[in-house]
């Protein structure tokens, strides 16, 4: 083994739980999980310093808004003489596909209220592992403004294809909105997809969570049959 050659970089998971309370009452759960790397050089601890950095400012959202307002809703439910369900937020991701140089992941954070309220939002890292930088979605594309338009016809013509089946609910004017709304450069990988999740209540109504589309990777040759329809997450 060659002494200057830079061991491979390492994925591991660190999980982390807090209970905020008020007056010995537990009022939110919080739980992360978020992405770890070690060795593989400098690119790898960019990518874990991006992910510190996303874990402090979720953590720091919950002690304070999230919080406060799981706060007021318990001193309204005591002064009423109600029950209390304690609030939840949770961040977590998964590995959607990883090769010598890339890195794909899926993240998802959740909002619980009390009423079982959900807050909704989904999306993807594609990483660079040895610039530790993230992967554009126009290295995926032939040709940036055509390619985008290719996706765009392919968004829309799943969308309609499976509101008409009644699969999934979406609002009247969602055709209209949706290119506007595309989370370009949110997106994650698989095999042989790219993976587009919208904002909840972007495009659908609140139940439907956080849409996302499945289609095939520009960078590929086409497979024949039917392109993959949009599903919720």
């Amino acid at each position: 083994m060659d002494h200057g050659e830079k061991k491979a970089a390492e994925l591991s998971w660190r999980e982390r739980e807090e209970n905020l309370e008020l007056d010995g009452d537990v009022v939110l759960r919080c739980r992360l999980n978020r992405p770890d790397l070690k060795g593989g050089g400098r690119g790898p601890g960019r990518i874990r310093r991006c992910y510190e950095d996303m874990e402090r400012r979720w953590l720091e959202r919950w002690r304070k808004e999230l919080y406060l307002s799981a706060c007021l809703e318990l001193a309204g439910r005591r002064q009423e003489g109600r029950t209390f369900t304690p609030w939840s937020a949770s961040l977590a991701g998964e590995v959607t596909l990883q090769e010598e140089n890339l890195l794909s992941l899926r993240m998802t954070a959740e909002e619980i209220r009390g009423d079982g309220r959900s807050c909704l939002v989904v999306w993807g890292d594609v990483w660079r592992l040895r610039e530790g930088s993230p992967l554009p979605l126009s290295a995926l594309l032939p040709g940036r403004r055509a390619g985008r338009r290719r996706l765009l016809e392919a968004m829309l013509r799943q969308g309609r294809e499976r509101r008409k089946a009644g699969d999934c609910f979406l609002d009247q004017d969602w055709e209209s909105r949706l290119p506007r709304l595309v989370p370009w450069e949110d997106f994650w990988l698989t095999e042989e997809e790219l993976h587009f999740a919208f904002p909840q209540c972007a495009i659908g109504p609140a139940a439907e969570g956080a849409i996302v589309f499945h289609l095939p990777r520009p960078d590929r040759p086409p497979e024949e049959g039917p392109e993959e329809a949009f599903k919720s997450a």
